[in-house]
């Protein structure tokens, strides 16, 4: 009898312990919540944003509009309008800035790619300095989108990516 019930157990035991979610999974799902946050940050108090579009030595507006996993950019340069969607992809937290000049930029960040679904893809990068968040889409070309907000202080974004770092590193 008792042999009957650990046969039945065992399996059971062993297909609960690998229906989890995968430890790249839950880090994911972590990484995409500190992003929405911090991204809807600026909206959520009415904070004036800077942004725009880079391409070659033309440069133009651009809106973001970002959902858990992927930013939707519309620019326009030179009379031209465009929309591109981007899926965010691979994305991590990393101990490096990840922008050109990290001169007074907080070393954490999250990077990862940005896929488009309608033209070039590019890498993806969040940082933080002492008084403003970026999010930068450098594409494979030479071109770039950017949405960048200025606070009073960035102690929340800061906050939010060590904590991020600290659940993830360990």
């Amino acid at each position: 009898m008792l042999l009957n019930i650990l046969r039945f157990l065992i399996p059971s035991f062993l297909i609960f312990v690998s229906c989890g979610p995968s430890q790249e999974e839950i880090n994911r799902e972590l990484i995409l919540e500190a992003y929405t946050d911090i991204a809807n940050y600026a909206e959520k108090n009415n904070i004036k944003v800077n942004r725009g579009h880079k391409s070659g030595y033309v440069s133009g507006d651009a809106l973001f509009r970002f959902s858990s996993e992927s930013i939707a950019v519309n620019y326009s340069v030179s009379q031209y309008q465009e929309i591109e969607i981007g899926d965010l992809d691979d994305l991590y937290v990393s101990d490096y800035c990840g922008m050109p000049d990290c001169n007074d930029i907080y070393p954490i960040s999250i990077r990862g790619r940005w896929n488009s679904r309608v033209a070039g893809d590019g890498d993806f990068n969040l940082a933080v300095s002492n008084s403003t968040v970026y999010f930068h889409i450098i594409g494979d070309g030479s071109w770039s989108h950017f949405m960048e907000f200025e606070l009073p202080s960035t102690e929340y974004v800061v906050e939010r990516l060590n904590e991020l770092y600290t659940a993830i590193i360990r």
